[in-house]
């Protein structure tokens, strides 16, 4: 679980300063926030799948 925030950094640390004025957003850094984000997402499905599926076993 720390991991996921660990990787969440670089996305609020640029959206902060995209809110505070210190720097602009370009779609190159959108498109890497969404790469993070669905990564995680797609990790997370796969852990989740994995972790029913052992419980299942048992």
């Amino acid at each position: 679980m720390v991991s996921l925030y660990q990787y969440l950094i670089p996305v609020f640390a640029t959206l902060s300063a995209v809110i505070m004025k210190l720097d602009q957003l370009k779609w190159l850094q959108v498109a890497a926030m969404a790469l993070v984000v669905s990564g995680m997402i797609i990790t997370n499905k796969g852990k989740h799948k994995r972790t029913s599926a052992m419980q299942n076993v048992h």
